[in-house]
């Protein structure tokens, strides 16, 4: 059986980390950085941590909702579970982690990122054909679901960006916005 997949973004606000060096801000790693500043929100009245925990909260959901217009303005088959799938979760009190996938739509990495050329068994197209009521042009179902198969193979599938579109969409309005109440 696969593995479920999914992709998840945390809600530290930091563009996710590429290959290579780990992302470091003035010489500090970035977890490293994100735990200097939730120590550092303890100096704060009770009052301004719980509007910077509504701001992020809020936030949270605008890239929660955001993903979701994303896969329906992609114009994507993938709008049923995945969409479904979207959802924004509080592991402790200064973390937001909006995810997509899951054991529901394992296949959210490839709709999120693309991928090279590889494809599926000709029957697994064949189910997801079937699943999504598409009837094809020649009549033959199996020669339908090569072809397609084929065309995978050859390009891949290029990506459909949708989570981390939305989380960069929102991710400048956040700061300002954790900027102007803390420095007010």
């Amino acid at each position: 059986m696969a593995k479920a997949q999914a992709i998840t973004w945390s809600a530290k606000w930091l563009p996710p980390p590429k290959r290579g060096k780990p992302r470091q801000v003035n010489n500090v790693p970035a977890e490293r950085g994100v735990a200097i500043i939730v120590e550092g929100l303890h100096e704060y009245s009770q009052s301004v941590q719980d509007e910077a925990k509504a701001i992020l909260t809020e936030t949270a959901g605008w890239v929660q909702r955001g993903a979701v217009e994303n896969l329906d303005a992609n114009d994507t088959n993938y709008i049923g579970k995945l969409r479904q799938s979207v959802r924004v979760d509080a592991p402790n009190e200064w973390t937001r982690t909006i995810s997509a996938g899951g054991a529901t739509a394992p296949y959210a990495p490839f709709v999120e990122f693309g991928t090279r050329s590889g494809a599926p068994s000709i029957e697994k197209i064949e189910h997801w054909m079937k699943r999504k009521g598409i009837t094809p042009l020649t009549g033959d179902l199996r020669k339908s679901a090569a072809l397609i198969r084929k065309k995978i193979m050859r390009s891949g599938i290029p990506p459909q960006p949708f989570l981390f579109r939305s989380f960069e969409r929102h991710r400048q309005t956040f700061i300002n916005r954790m900027l102007a109440l803390f420095n007010a």
